[in-house]
């Protein structure tokens, strides 16, 4: 090839170059766009965990203070990063939802970004990230987990992919840091991934290095001030263990009995994408598909069994948002392999048919937006799964009058937190606003630990002012089922899962 010819050629793969980042650019406009209208619809049907996150942020942003309510001091935010991420918009928006819809629309933005670039480092359609985005961003169960750091997790394990197929070692170990700041237990996607890749391996001194820079500066000041490096849920969630005879572990059971179509489509991905990623291995190793295009899918699904598996085994109670990596993960690969079967069969044949390898996923897309489109979007009643004893409009209605009530006294909570503190602004306190009730229920698991998780919680708790006592309480906001007629300090409520209740405030 001559100097002419060459300079052709080498314009033309610039020009190639150009329009698939725009291309990418684009999709990455798109899903801001779609993400930006899905917040606006579920809004106003946050689950109370969700409150919990945000009161943290609030008070983090207007006060200073690490916990839900000012001066009471906690560590029970399970996502670090996610409650400073929403600080700092609130910090300048002045309005914690417009923060959290922020970071919503970047997370979902981030995750097209990321799972772009593996489809353009892999040889695959663009339809095959976009696919996967937009299953991920409308699965019912990831809405349902708005406001927690689920949308975050989804961005992460994109770039911890990215990063993988990408071979970029000491970004792979930044976006491990933050993976652990997101949630602590993303170390297992972590290790697999590390373990998946031979480059990574080779250069692992170089990912911890670049790791520790990111999550020493966070875990080691908190575990020597504020006396845990990891967050009190870790205790409280494992002491809770199970919902009656529902564990984690059989947790979609009862999810698919009680809400049906909601959580069929939220798990359905899960299964269509094992079994696709099984087969697709499976034909691959006795046909001499092209591994590199495999491996990635396979990784994601070892990964999300594993995190599924240390979660059955911590015995936590079956919280919808615990299943969101392990859907997030899949979604992923099922999307990877829809993509490989498609260019494999395009490379083949150049046949039309190809488009056949994107049919599971627009089956499941078209199910899950009709499911969602099913609950009277824009969202004003109660989140698309739910699980909490009143509905938001509820505890915003009970919050406002309580805040009267109570005036700067400390009032108990009775038992769901979040949304009450978040619209209350008052002094309500149980374990999860509150330290000094949760350093009861981390001694007792101590106490009930086996000789390991023992040793373990020991040097986590090793700094922890166990001497803290609670301030004396002057009210008690009280739950219970059934509508009761009561006066102004009664408050009746309906949930989908718990039917009719009322709340009760009394002196102590």
């Amino acid at each position: 090839m001559n100097q002419r010819g060459a300079r052709v050629q080498s314009k033309r793969v610039a020009a190639r170059r150009t329009g698939r980042g725009r291309t990418l650019l684009l999709f990455c406009v798109a899903t801001a766009a779609v993400c930006g209208v899905v917040f606006w619809g579920i809004q106003g049907a946050l689950t109370d965990d969700s409150y919990i996150t945000l009161s943290y942020a609030k008070t983090l942003a207007f006060h200073g203070t690490w916990g839900m309510v000012p001066h009471h001091a906690a560590n029970t935010a399970t996502s670090p990063l996610n409650v400073i991420l929403l600080a700092a918009g609130t910090f300048i928006t002045r309005r914690p939802v417009l923060a959290l819809g922020i970071v919503f629309v970047a997370a979902g933005t981030a995750l097209a970004w990321t799972l772009g670039r593996v489809a353009r480092a892999l040889g695959l359609p663009l339809a095959s990230a976009a696919f996967a985005v937009a299953l991920t961003v409308l699965n019912p169960f990831v809405l349902a987990a708005t406001g927690l750091e689920m949308m975050l997790v989804a961005a992460t394990i994109g770039g911890l992919l990215c990063c993988m197929v990408e071979r970029r070692v000491v970004l792979f170990g930044v976006v491990s840091g933050i993976a652990l700041l997101i949630r602590p237990d993303m170390i297992v996607f972590v290790v697999v991934f590390v373990i998946a890749s031979p480059e990574l391996r080779r250069r692992l001194r170089a990912l911890l290095l670049a790791a520790a820079v990111v999550v020493v500066p966070w875990f080691v000041p908190r575990w020597l001030f504020a006396g845990s490096a990891m967050p009190d849920t870790l205790v409280i969630k494992t002491l809770q263990r199970q919902f009656g005879v529902t564990t984690f572990a059989n947790g979609p059971i009862d999810y698919l009995q009680w809400t049906h179509s909601k959580a069929a489509v939220s798990f359905a991905p899960v299964v269509v994408g094992v079994i696709a990623v099984i087969a697709w291995i499976v034909w691959s190793m006795r046909h001499g598909g092209p591994d590199q295009q495999w491996r990635p899918a396979a990784t994601l699904v070892v990964a999300a069994a594993l995190y599924y598996l240390c979660f059955a085994l911590l015995q936590v109670p079956p919280y919808q948002w615990y299943y969101c990596p392990t859907i997030e993960a899949v979604t992923i690969a099922l999307g990877l392999t829809s993509g490989a079967v498609f260019a494999f069969v395009v490379e083949r044949s150049g046949s039309a048919r190809a488009a056949l390898a994107f049919v599971p996923m627009a089956l499941l897309l078209t199910s899950v937006v009709f499911v969602v489109a099913q609950h009277e979007f824009p969202w004003r009643r109660e989140p698309i799964l739910f699980g909490n004893w009143a509905r938001p409009g509820d505890y915003r209605r009970i919050a406002a009058d309580l805040k009267k009530e109570v005036g700067s006294d400390l009032v108990t909570s009775p038992g769901e937190v979040g949304t009450l503190a978040f619209y209350c602004e008052c002094n309500i306190v149980d374990y999860y606003s509150d330290r000094s009730f949760a350093v009861p229920l981390i001694n007792r698991r101590i106490a009930r630990a086996d000789p390991l998780t023992k040793a373990v919680l020991r040097v986590n708790y090793a700094f922890l002012d166990r001497q803290v006592t609670p301030l004396p309480t002057h009210y008690h906001l009280i739950w219970g089922p059934g509508w009761d007629a009561g006066n102004h300090d009664f408050w009746n409520v309906w949930s989908e899962r718990q039917g009719f209740g009322h709340f009760q405030l009394t002196r102590s």
